[in-house]
């Protein structure tokens, strides 16, 4: 790795240029470049970007599956320096995954705003799980939590600690969401009582549940899209007309 700081003269500053600019074109090298200069001082990183995109493919499977222990072995990297480069790296994979969009409002009547949470959470799980996600008055996403893990065919939920967390953020809304690994995403029955007494549970705690989505294989259920979440709203509201 050559250290010679005239090397490349200028490289740096464009490198730091092209990425402030939001409309130049950025390819991986270059993006991988101005990750490395915040671990290395007055160091060539063109070279070592080059070197890391050849061994692992892209810039993607570099910040999911580089780790400081093989850049200190494989290439050489300090350990402080191949902290730094993996401390990016996972705040490059956690921005990627979402985690620090400022908060908006979602259509829990057509979802398509979480969608792309639900399908990052659920597509590669191996197991039945249960997110919740935990929204201002705003309808604003404030903070999600997979609540629990399952075995390959069920999950459990404790509506007791759905609340805690709602309390604990100052959360008005709250949406539910799990997956089947049947392929089906149609609610079972078991679902359907979940939702209903779940919804009834916060409601009587001045929560409101929005929705509970359903992932499987792709697909995506919303109880709120099907009418059945109001459905369910207006027999804990009205549980006369219900008898």
């Amino acid at each position: 790795m050559n250290k010679n700081p005239k090397l490349h003269y200028g490289h740096f500053s464009r490198i730091r240029k092209s990425v402030m600019q939001d409309d130049a074109p950025i390819n991986d090298t270059i993006a991988l470049e101005a990750v490395l200069q915040f671990a290395f001082r007055r160091t060539d990183t063109n070279e070592i970007a080059k070197s890391l995109l050849h061994h692992y493919g892209s810039l993607g499977n570099i910040i999911e599956n580089a780790t400081a222990n093989e850049l200190i072995n494989f290439y050489g990297i300090g350990k402080t320096t191949s902290e730094r480069i993996i401390t990016l790296l996972r705040l490059l994979k956690r921005a990627q995954n979402g985690e620090f969009r400022a908060p908006k409002p979602i259509d829990t009547i057509h979802y398509f705003d979480i969608k792309g949470m639900i399908e990052n959470e659920f597509e590669k799980a191996e197991y039945e799980k249960v997110v919740a996600y935990y929204l201002n008055r705003q309808k604003q996403i404030i903070f999600n939590v997979v609540l629990n893990h399952g075995n390959a065919d069920q999950v459990e939920l404790d509506k007791h600690r759905v609340l805690h967390l709602a309390q604990n953020h100052n959360a008005s809304f709250v949406v539910l969401a799990h997956n089947h690994l049947n392929g089906s995403f149609l609610p079972s029955v078991q679902d359907l009582n979940l939702t209903a007494s779940l919804c009834k549970f916060l409601l009587s705690n001045d929560i409101v549940l929005l929705d509970h989505l359903i992932y499987a294989d792709g697909n995506i259920f919303s109880f709120a899209s099907s009418l059945i979440m109001s459905a369910i709203m207006r027999r804990i509201e009205h549980p006369e007309f219900s008898r």
